[in-house]
């Protein structure tokens, strides 16, 4: 056995890390109904400890294009996100109606028998003054992926593509996009038309969660078209083969 006499402490030295001295700048705006202005504050550590502060201090030219850059992408957001909860909000109220009050609106008289997917999706964004978000009315004629169509050719907003689309990881549907579907029975008609907007369905989304849309949609819960209803009980999950693509109107460019 070692004596224990003969075992010597152990030597514990203490190491000090020190930091080079560094600056941040930490950036700060405030908007008038005129003008947006723009500062910095200048905040100067030395081993981990501020030894300077500046506040107040004047943006150099591309600072300041950064800070614009930025703010403004917030501030569309924020209208945004504003703009699809007042729709949402409003649509619950829709939800279990038949199809008089949409087709009545649409065509001037209940043409009783059509499907009014598309007809609904025309409502959301035309009932409330949402005009130059999606064609209003087109005419007469509504398709499921005929509105997207000409409103992406207006510039009115965007088209996602998700058909046979192996790889969806860049498509990321967001709440207020339009989702269009092609049903199982509809692939050859699909496949036929050479048309990427051609679609079975058409609805609004307006949740995502844990990689499923949740929609609320026009000429549901039934096949016979007078009877069904607006619904929002449907999820799909985001790859779904039978999503067709999304539309993603141009909410920023309201002036609610």
């Amino acid at each position: 056995m070692s004596n224990l006499n003969n075992i010597k402490p152990l030597k514990v030295t203490k190491k000090t890390i020190n930091y080079e001295p560094f600056t941040i700048s930490r950036f700060n705006f405030s908007k008038n109904s005129n003008n947006v202005n723009y500062k910095k504050a200048n905040i100067s550590y030395d081993n981990n400890e501020i030894i300077d502060y500046n506040n107040n201090q004047d943006l150099d030219s591309k600072e300041k294009s950064e800070a614009t850059t930025n703010s403004l992408d917030v501030e569309t957001k924020k209208k945004t996100d504003v703009k699809i909860d007042e729709i949402v909000k409003e649509l619950d109220s829709e939800v279990g109606n038949g199809p008089t009050k949409y087709r009545t609106w649409f065509y001037g008289y209940d043409n009783s028998g059509v499907d009014w997917c598309a007809i609904f999706v025309n409502w959301i964004f035309n009932y409330d003054g949402n005009s130059g978000l999606f064609i209003e009315k087109e005419s007469g004629q509504a398709g499921a992926g005929y509105s997207c169509r000409n409103s992406v050719k207006a510039g009115y907003g965007k088209w996602y593509s998700t058909w046979n689309v192996k790889d969806r990881s860049s498509i990321k549907p967001q709440p207020g996009d339009v989702v269009t579907f092609v049903w199982d029975g509809d692939v050859t008609a699909k496949e036929n038309s050479q048309d990427k907007y051609w679609s079975s369905h058409v609805a609004y989304v307006y949740k995502v969660e844990n990689n499923r849309i949740y929609i609320i949609e026009g000429n549901a819960a039934s096949s016979n078209a007078n009877s069904a209803i607006v619904d929002n009980s449907r999820s799909f999950d985001i790859n779904d083969s039978r999503i067709n693509g999304y539309y993603r109107p141009n909410y920023e460019n309201l002036d609610k």
